[in-house]
């Protein structure tokens, strides 16, 4: 049975490229993406933890439209709302960064071969600060 559409929610994806032909590393932004998705509560299932299997995501989203546009190492927004241009990019401060930074990066995601179910593994960005590993993917 398919998720009701009340346990959906707004969901940010954002790609980022980094370019080294500079002195100094620079990151170029994608177009968000926004998505209606169910986004799990907590990290793994039950039946992981059962058999002494830890995930290493802190939750999941689940989506029931094969086409979506997301790959490893996006950024995602799922408690916090980036802020966006008008045409559709991330609004950046004076250091080329996003004013709201992700809470999320995509993990990994399991795709079915036939199906339509698509599960997105994300895992926490660890801060707002220059030092994090939001900085380094």
């Amino acid at each position: 049975m398919r998720n009701s559409a009340r346990r959906k929610q707004d969901v940010w994806f954002v790609s980022r490229a980094k370019d080294d032909s500079g002195i100094e590393p620079t990151y170029e932004y994608g177009r968000v993406h926004k998505y209606r998705m169910s986004v799990s509560p907590d990290s793994g299932s039950v039946d992981s933890f059962s058999v002494g299997l830890i995930p290493k995501y802190e939750r999941y989203i689940v989506s029931y439209k094969h086409d979506i546009d997301v790959t490893e190492g996006m950024f995602v927004y799922v408690d916090r709302t980036p802020e966006i241009d008008t045409e559709g990019f991330l609004v950046k401060d004076e250091n080329d960064l996003p004013t709201v930074f992700p809470d999320y990066i995509v993990d990994t995601i399991g795709r079915t071969q036939k199906g339509v179910v698509v599960k997105i593994n994300i895992k926490k960005a660890n801060g707002d600060n220059e030092d994090d590993n939001i900085q380094t993917i």
